[in-house]
């Protein structure tokens, strides 16, 4: 007995099956997959699981993994099938950060995305991730007492300073056919250069 195969779009397609575009394995019934639209790319419910918890907070969570694809999934159309990838927790997540994107804070430190829970621009929370304390309205180590201008105006002294101090602290070796840059490190102003053992003062 023959069986009819077909080759589409989205991968292997034999009697209502069709192959995971990121695993790879074959004849995936159609109730245990998800299917990106237009394209009608397919993945498994657990390649779902792995791609949409690792990007979470990324756009393109939601977004066909296929090279050059910009298909999406439909949050309503395909929710039964999302929740049972990742989980209702995870999927609520998802779509606050699509219909609230105001809420969403970038963490400074650890560069993870995060809820505000209080959705009060002016009052501090932790990271989800890491646990730093952050200024919703500036995006910054809390400043009590100060506000958030003086805050991003003494934080970019402190920066215009600190560069001051590096330039300071480096010089271009004087040495015969070198000119490389040189920095002291610690200690005394007189270094050496590593390339040509010329001493100079920095």
């Amino acid at each position: 007995m023959t069986r009819s195969l077909c080759i589409c779009r989205g991968g292997e397609k034999e009697l209502g099956r069709m192959s995971c575009i990121i695993c790879l394995r074959a004849s995936i019934p159609t109730e245990d997959s998800i299917h990106f639209k237009p394209c009608q790319h397919l993945i498994c419910v657990e390649c779902g699981n792995n791609l949409f918890k690792r990007n979470i907070y990324n756009n393109k969570s939601l977004q066909c993994p296929s090279l050059k694809c910009k298909s999406k999934l439909d949050l309503i159309k395909d929710e039964s099938k999302i929740i049972q990838s990742i989980g209702k927790v995870e999927y609520e997540k998802i779509v606050f950060f699509k219909l609230y994107p105001s809420r969403v804070i970038h963490c400074f430190k650890c560069d993870k995305k995060f809820i505000n829970p209080i959705n009060n621009m002016n009052l501090n929370v932790s990271c989800d991730h890491c646990k730093q304390s952050i200024c919703t309205n500036c995006i910054s180590i809390p400043h009590p007492g100060t506000s958030c201008q003086n805050n991003q105006l003494s934080m970019k002294s402190e920066n215009e300073k600190k560069t001051n101090e590096i330039v300071k602290s480096i010089k271009r070796c004087p040495g015969l056919n070198c000119g490389i840059l040189v920095e002291k490190i610690s200690g005394c102003q007189h270094v050496v250069c590593l390339k040509c053992s010329t001493q100079l003062y920095v």
